[in-house]
């Protein structure tokens, strides 16, 4: 599998160069995982530097409420987690730039089940079964045979940081961006907040396109792998090579208004007959882009999950960007 990842990766070069423009772009960086997906090395997407520096600040809710069985595995996620995120990234030259990542975890039964359950019956969205299960309540559990993962007591502490190194292809703006990564394993195993592994990546980022200078759409996408050091001896097991990737639309409503749109995409993240772990997901955010006056930015945005039960329910996140030299 990892020598066709590579192959699109490849294929994807001369295209995304030749069309390098002065035409930039960013998606959303976020990390709007489950609490199992959370504690991997699955990154947000790379972002694109106007200035030397950038320091960004994001605060992201989400609630899910999914789970299954089979004869052997049983899987309850049935929560809120909330992350308060701090990214740091600094352009070293034309060509590379590096970033480094911090968050802070907080796992709880949270405020948001009826308000999802009101939501989903009122559009005729399927539920799971909502209404049968008290709310607000934290368990987030998963059992394989014998031996079982749980957490069920309020969880609040630092989570796993990110470092990676991205390379802009030809060293001009809006070229493609290769990018490498690492996972460092910091957050407490025990208490859902890391899974004792250090994860590495490897992603390969279009440059933006739009048909004409004056059109208000551009649009981008990006596509990597992702694996991991090994068995750390949890309970779920993580596959050792995971694809993954992100589809974007950027509009431009006015001067200092952006619309923001994009799917982010990842395959079986572990080894389980369960759908919820095993099969492709893929999640929908809608959001808006505030460009202030001193170069930073404000956005707000909602994802909802594509394919069912394979992402959260809802996630709201508010981030603020600073750009400085």
């Amino acid at each position: 599998m990892l020598h066709r990842f590579i192959a699109v990766l490849l294929s994807l070069l001369p295209v995304s160069f030749a069309a390098a423009s002065s035409v930039t772009g960013n998606f959303i960086q976020q990390r709007a995982l489950d609490p199992f997906k959370l504690q991997t090395g699955l990154p947000s997407a790379a972002s694109r530097l106007v200035s030397s520096s950038e320091l960004q600040l994001s605060v992201v809710h989400n609630n899910v409420f999914m789970g299954g069985s089979t004869l052997n595995e049983r899987l309850i996620l049935d929560g809120e987690s909330s992350q308060v995120n701090l990214r740091f990234r600094h352009r070293l030259n034309q060509c590379w730039q590096v970033n480094a990542s911090a968050s802070w975890l907080s796992h709880s039964g949270g405020w948001f089940d009826n308000p999802v359950d009101d939501w989903h019956q009122f559009f005729g969205l399927p539920d799971a079964m909502r209404g049968e299960t008290p709310a607000n309540q934290l368990e987030y559990s998963y059992e394989n045979g014998t031996e079982r993962r749980a957490l069920t007591d309020e969880s609040h502490g630092w989570g796993d940081s990110q470092l990676h190194l991205q390379r802009s292809i030809g060293c001009v703006d809006n070229a493609p961006i290769l990018r490498f990564g690492l996972k460092l394993p910091i957050g407490a195993i025990n208490e859902f907040r890391g899974n004792g592994r250090l994860d590495a990546f490897v992603d390969l980022q279009s440059s933006w396109q739009q048909r004409a200078p004056s059109s208000r759409w551009k649009w981008a996408a990006s596509v990597g792998a992702l694996t991991t050091s090994g068995d750390s001896g949890q309970v779920l097991e993580q596959e050792a090579l995971v694809g993954f990737g992100v589809i974007g639309l950027n509009a431009r409503l006015g001067p200092r208004i952006q619309l923001l749109s994009q799917l982010d995409w990842h395959t079986a993240m572990f080894k389980s007959d369960l759908r919820e772990l095993s099969e492709t997901a893929v999640q929908l955010s809608l959001g808006l882009r505030y460009l202030t006056h001193s170069r930073g930015s404000w956005e707000i945005s909602f994802s909802e999950d594509a394919v069912i039960d394979t992402a959260p329910d809802i996630v709201v996140r508010l981030a603020w960007i600073s750009r400085f030299d």
